[in-house]
Protein backbone atom coordinates (compact mmCIF):
# COMPACT_ATOMS: atom_id res chain seq x y z
CA UNK A 1 0.00 0.00 0.00
CA UNK A 2 1.06 3.44 -0.84
CA UNK A 3 1.36 6.22 1.84
CA UNK A 4 1.75 9.58 1.28
CA UNK A 5 -0.12 13.20 -0.32
CA UNK A 6 -0.31 13.40 -4.08
CA UNK A 7 -1.15 17.09 -4.93
CA UNK A 8 -3.71 16.66 -8.38
CA UNK A 9 -4.14 20.03 -10.63
CA UNK A 10 -7.55 18.97 -10.78
CA UNK A 11 -9.31 19.66 -14.56
CA UNK A 12 -13.18 21.08 -15.16
CA UNK A 13 -15.31 18.37 -15.35
CA UNK A 14 -14.56 16.13 -12.82
CA UNK A 15 -15.46 15.82 -9.53
CA UNK A 16 -13.06 15.63 -6.33
CA UNK A 17 -14.91 11.75 -5.80
CA UNK A 18 -13.95 10.95 -9.58
CA UNK A 19 -10.58 12.20 -9.17
CA UNK A 20 -10.31 9.70 -5.92
CA UNK A 21 -12.01 7.14 -8.01
CA UNK A 22 -9.47 7.06 -10.66
CA UNK A 23 -6.48 7.14 -8.22
CA UNK A 24 -7.84 4.32 -6.60
CA UNK A 25 -7.74 2.39 -10.09
CA UNK A 26 -4.01 3.71 -10.63
CA UNK A 27 -3.10 2.83 -7.30
CA UNK A 28 -4.82 -0.36 -6.36
CA UNK A 29 -6.22 0.61 -3.31
CA UNK A 30 -8.97 1.83 -1.71
CA UNK A 31 -7.66 3.49 1.17
CA UNK A 32 -7.57 7.10 -1.05
CA UNK A 33 -9.05 10.45 0.44
CA UNK A 34 -9.39 14.07 -0.34
CA UNK A 35 -9.17 17.19 1.38
CA UNK A 36 -11.74 19.44 0.35
CA UNK A 37 -14.13 19.54 -2.28
CA UNK A 38 -14.16 20.71 -5.88
CA UNK A 39 -16.91 20.86 -7.72
CA UNK A 40 -16.83 19.51 -11.47
CA UNK A 41 -15.95 23.06 -13.00
CA UNK A 42 -13.82 24.19 -10.38
CA UNK A 43 -10.34 24.03 -11.23
CA UNK A 44 -6.78 23.78 -9.32
CA UNK A 45 -4.92 21.95 -6.59
CA UNK A 46 -6.91 19.00 -4.96
CA UNK A 47 -4.54 17.14 -2.52
CA UNK A 48 -5.16 12.98 -2.53
CA UNK A 49 -3.86 11.25 0.39
CA UNK A 50 -3.00 7.86 0.45
CA UNK A 51 -3.11 5.20 3.00
CA UNK A 52 -1.77 6.25 6.70
CA UNK A 53 -2.16 9.75 5.43
CA UNK A 54 -5.53 9.72 4.93
CA UNK A 55 -5.14 10.76 9.18
CA UNK A 56 -4.85 14.23 7.10
CA UNK A 57 -8.31 13.83 5.63
CA UNK A 58 -9.69 13.07 9.01
CA UNK A 59 -7.99 15.72 10.90
CA UNK A 60 -9.31 18.78 8.57
CA UNK A 61 -12.77 16.80 8.22
CA UNK A 62 -13.52 16.79 12.13
CA UNK A 63 -11.74 20.65 12.12
CA UNK A 64 -14.77 21.30 9.83
CA UNK A 65 -17.52 20.28 12.00
CA UNK A 66 -16.10 22.72 14.94
CA UNK A 67 -18.11 25.51 14.94
CA UNK A 68 -16.63 29.00 14.47
CA UNK A 69 -13.08 27.15 13.94
CA UNK A 70 -10.55 29.04 12.47
CA UNK A 71 -8.11 27.44 9.94
CA UNK A 72 -6.55 24.14 11.04
CA UNK A 73 -2.92 24.28 12.54
CA UNK A 74 -0.51 21.57 12.05
CA UNK A 75 2.11 21.93 14.74
CA UNK A 76 5.61 20.15 13.54
CA UNK A 77 5.11 17.41 15.90
CA UNK A 78 1.58 16.45 14.21
CA UNK A 79 3.47 16.61 11.11
CA UNK A 80 6.22 14.57 12.26
CA UNK A 81 3.00 11.95 13.65
CA UNK A 82 1.57 11.87 9.88
CA UNK A 83 5.18 11.19 8.46
CA UNK A 84 6.01 8.46 11.15
CA UNK A 85 2.60 6.89 10.39
CA UNK A 86 3.28 6.64 6.89
CA UNK A 87 6.60 4.62 7.61
CA UNK A 88 9.05 7.30 6.61
CA UNK A 89 12.12 6.47 8.14
CA UNK A 90 13.24 7.87 11.32
CA UNK A 91 16.18 9.13 9.55
CA UNK A 92 13.65 11.18 7.12
CA UNK A 93 11.82 12.30 10.08
CA UNK A 94 15.05 13.76 11.62
CA UNK A 95 15.82 15.39 8.62
CA UNK A 96 11.95 17.10 8.54
CA UNK A 97 12.47 18.39 12.00
CA UNK A 98 15.51 20.57 11.41
CA UNK A 99 14.41 21.78 7.52
CA UNK A 100 11.03 22.81 9.25
CA UNK A 101 12.87 24.65 12.06
CA UNK A 102 15.06 26.28 9.34
CA UNK A 103 12.13 26.97 6.84
CA UNK A 104 9.17 27.38 9.79
CA UNK A 105 10.88 28.14 13.05
CA UNK A 106 10.23 25.47 15.53
CA UNK A 107 7.36 27.21 17.04
CA UNK A 108 5.57 27.73 14.11
CA UNK A 109 2.31 26.04 13.20
CA UNK A 110 1.52 25.58 9.35
CA UNK A 111 -2.16 26.64 8.57
CA UNK A 112 -3.97 24.42 5.75
CA UNK A 113 -6.62 27.23 5.23
CA UNK A 114 -5.46 26.44 1.25
CA UNK A 115 -6.22 23.23 1.41
CA UNK A 116 -9.67 23.41 2.99
CA UNK A 117 -10.79 27.04 0.73
CA UNK A 118 -8.88 26.04 -2.55
CA UNK A 119 -10.47 29.48 -3.58
CA UNK A 120 -7.48 31.34 -1.46
CA UNK A 121 -3.82 30.91 -0.78
CA UNK A 122 -2.67 32.34 2.32
CA UNK A 123 1.38 32.94 3.45
CA UNK A 124 1.76 32.59 6.76
CA UNK A 125 4.36 33.60 9.18
CA UNK A 126 4.18 34.21 13.30
CA UNK A 127 3.69 37.91 12.53
CA UNK A 128 2.32 38.34 8.98
CA UNK A 129 -0.88 37.02 6.73
CA UNK A 130 -0.55 37.11 2.71
CA UNK A 131 -3.73 36.52 0.94
CA UNK A 132 -2.63 35.32 -2.38
CA UNK A 133 -4.90 35.28 -5.78
CA UNK A 134 -4.39 31.44 -6.41
CA UNK A 135 -4.24 32.34 -9.93
CA UNK A 136 -1.00 34.13 -9.38
CA UNK A 137 0.73 32.01 -6.66
CA UNK A 138 3.56 32.16 -8.83
CA UNK A 139 4.23 35.23 -8.03
CA UNK A 140 5.45 34.28 -4.47
CA UNK A 141 8.69 32.79 -3.41
CA UNK A 142 10.74 31.76 -0.74
CA UNK A 143 14.43 32.89 -1.14
CA UNK A 144 17.74 33.12 1.76
CA UNK A 145 20.01 36.30 0.94
CA UNK A 146 22.45 36.36 3.19
CA UNK A 147 21.36 34.02 5.51
CA UNK A 148 17.94 35.87 6.31
CA UNK A 149 14.84 34.41 4.94
CA UNK A 150 12.50 36.33 3.00
CA UNK A 151 8.84 36.15 1.27
CA UNK A 152 9.06 37.74 -2.42
CA UNK A 153 6.21 39.24 -3.95
CA UNK A 154 6.84 39.94 -7.51
CA UNK A 155 4.24 42.81 -9.22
Amino acid sequence: MMNGIIVIDKEPGFTSHDVVAKMRGICGQRKIGHTGTLDPMATGVLPVCLGSATKLCDMLAEHKETPDAGPLALSKGAVKCVLKSCGVSDSHVERFDGKYDDAFGADTALTTQNLVDPKHIQVCTPNVTIQVDPERSDLVETRIINGTKYILIQR
